[in-house]
C-alpha cells in the first residue's frame, strides 16, 4: 500500500522524525484504498489524536512530542509510545515531566537493547511522576506548557501558509518564464 505519489485515498505516514521535526515532510505515503481490512485496522490503530503525547521507544528512546492539530488523526509509526490523558490539565503537567531529566532517566533505566535501545509502553505507565500537594503548585509549568503548544500550533499553521504561498508564487514565476520564453520564439 506505500505508493510514491498523492491522489484521494493516499495519506501520509509518520515516522518519529517526521513527527519529531517542525514540518514534518519526510512521510511515506499510504494509500488506504489498496488496504485489506486486517491493514485499516492496524491503521486505525495507530492513529494520532491532538493532545496525544508520544515517545520515542526505538533508537534514540525518550524523545517526546505533543500531537497538535497539524498531526489530528494522522498515521504515525508505531515506534512511538502513545499517552492519551482525556485531563487537559494533568496532561500538560505530565507532558512537562516527561521531557525533563527526571522522566529521561528513568527512560534510559529502563531501555534494553545490545545495538538499538528499545522502550516498551510499561516502561512509560510505569514511571515515577511527582505529584504536588497542591495543583497551584504547579499551575505556572502547566501555563508555560500550554503556551507553548499553543505557539508550536500557530507556528505550523504559518509554516503551511508559507509553504502554499511560496509554490504558488514559484508555480508563478515559472509560467510566466515559460510564457515568456515561448513569445520571444
Amino acid at each position: 500500500i506505500i505508493v510514491e505519489e498523492t491522489g484521494p485515498t493516499v495519506e501520509p505516514y509518520y515516522t518519529p522524525s517526521a513527527v519529531l521535526q517542525e514540518k514534518g515532510d519526510s512521510a511515506k505515503l499510504l494509500d488506504i484504498a489498496r488496504a485489506t481490512d486486517k491493514q485499516i485496522k492496524t491503521i486505525d490503530g495507530i492513529r494520532v489524536k491532538r493532545g496525544d503525547i508520544v515517545i520515542t521507544r526505538s533508537g534514540t528512546i525518550g524523545r517526546v512530542a505533543f500531537i497538535t492539530s497539524r498531526l489530528h488523526n494522522a498515521i504515525v509509526s508505531d515506534d512511538l509510545i502513545r499517552v492519551r490523558l482525556e485531563n487537559e490539565y494533568l496532561r500538560y503537567y505530565i507532558f512537562s515531566f516527561l521531557q525533563s531529566a527526571f522522566a529521561l532517566d528513568q527512560m534510559l533505566r529502563n531501555e534494553y537493547g545490545a545495538v538499538q535501545q528499545h522502550l516498551e509502553p510499561n516502561h512509560i505507565s510505569d514511571m515515577l511522576i511527582p505529584v504536588p500537594d497542591s495543583w497551584d503548585d504547579v499551575e505556572s509549568i502547566v501555563n508555560d506548557a500550554k503556551e507553548m503548544i499553543d505557539l508550536k500550533e500557530k507556528l505550523e499553521a504559518k509554516n503551511a501558509t508559507l509553504s502554499t504561498d511560496t509554490k504558488s508564487l514559484v508555480d508563478s514565476l515559472i509560467s510566466d518564464a515559460s510564457n515568456t520564453n515561448e513569445d520571444s520564439d
